[in-house]
């Protein structure tokens, strides 16, 4: 009835047996702890490329305001724009400007002393002469120091700019 390669096919399915129910739980726990390394491991890596946005516009903006400086430009760098992205949108005088920079998105700036509208003004030509300010991304590293000055709980980049003695300092702490 049925052809000699037909039968020797019937009797390898019927002697295969499936996997133990023990087996396929083993399965699952190793795939399980793999997804769950690789897991933590993209979260550390996303959260290092937040970091490196602020890093990176902290470096951007200390070339802008240096090249303001250069310009002899009067800039309220502490005026940001409705959206919390533009910066420098007014003069030191209140009036409207294109922003001078925007931060990339995620990226958040406190300004030091920024209660003090007469924080870092030269006294000869009144415009500004010094630049202070911490960026850090809102989903960035989490800074298990409480050192940064904004209240966030998030890493920061202190950007410092100081025409007068010719200093740029950025520090990522």
């Amino acid at each position: 009835m049925f052809n000699k390669k037909e039968d020797v096919f019937r009797k390898i399915v019927k002697d295969q047996r499936g996997f133990s129910l023990m087996e396929l739980f083993m399965v699952v726990a190793i795939i399980s702890i793999l997804a769950g390394l690789t897991m933590l491991y993209i979260g550390d890596t996303l959260d290092s490329a937040r970091d490196s946005a602020a890093i990176s516009d902290a470096t951007n903006l200390i070339i802008v305001v240096n090249n303001n400086f250069i310009d002899k430009e009067s800039i309220d760098y502490k005026a940001i724009g409705a959206d919390g992205i533009e910066i420098g949108v007014t003069d030191s005088d209140g009036n409207v400007r294109d922003p001078i920079f925007r931060l990339s998105p995620g990226v958040q700036i406190y300004f030091e002393n920024s209660a003090d509208p007469t924080y870092n003004k030269c006294f000869d030509d009144e415009r500004q002469s010094s630049f202070t300010a911490y960026l850090y991304h809102n989903r960035g590293s989490e800074d298990i120091w409480g050192l940064n000055p904004s209240g966030s709980d998030r890493r920061c980049v202190q950007c410092i700019v100081d025409e007068l003695t010719s200093t740029q300092e950025l520090i990522f702490f």
